[in-house]
């Protein structure tokens, strides 16, 4: 209504054609509209909204060992199953590109079946897992599978024999099926 009368004013002012369509799409263009927002602004908008943690990054993390890291140079994960939130390094010192075969192992005890997911390096991976574990530098470790960090563990073992058992806890049989297929095609 309001923007109704102020056309009016101007035309009443101005009484000249031209000059009348000029005002009148300087108003249009500066007036507010809820409904629209500007390319950048919208952008902005849906990058804040993706993420469940603040100021968090929203990358793929690849299966391997990492360290931990500052808030200002890792990516923040939360643990599966869990309201912790940790903050990893971007790279693994000990990656899936180093995974020569996997398999799935399930125990049966009296307090019920453990699933584990038995990782086996080659001799590079070997060599890195050799390097990165028993690291008095890095206290922790995050295992990653398949973009889900699994445990944040103490780093005190030295593992020299290139060969990673994962203990996976609440998953079904096709959630551990997929979890292995994805660590085979390197994920």
């Amino acid at each position: 209504m309001l923007y109704i009368y102020i056309v009016h004013i101007c035309e009443m002012i101005l009484n000249t054609r031209p000059l009348f369509v000029i005002l009148l799409l300087l108003i249009t263009a500066c007036s507010a509209n809820p409904d629209k927002t500007a390319g950048n602004d919208s952008a902005t908008v849906n990058q804040t909204s993706k993420s469940a943690l603040p100021g968090a990054k929203t990358s793929y993390m690849p299966t391997g060992f990492y360290y931990l890291a500052d808030s200002l140079e890792g990516i923040k994960m939360r643990k599966r199953g869990s309201d912790e939130v940790f903050t990893i390094a971007r790279t693994a010192f000990a990656s899936v590109k180093n995974i020569a075969s996997t398999k799935l192992k399930k125990t049966y005890t009296d307090k019920g079946v453990y699933a584990e997911l038995c990782m086996t390096f080659d001799a590079k991976g070997t060599n890195d897992l050799a390097a990165g574990t028993g690291n008095p530098l890095q206290p922790k470790i995050a295992v990653v599978v398949a973009n889900q960090l699994l445990w944040v563990v103490d780093n005190t073992a030295k593992i020299k024999t290139g060969v990673m058992n994962v203990y996976l806890e609440g998953y079904t049989d096709p959630e551990l099926k997929t979890l292995q297929d994805e660590v085979e095609h390197k994920r």
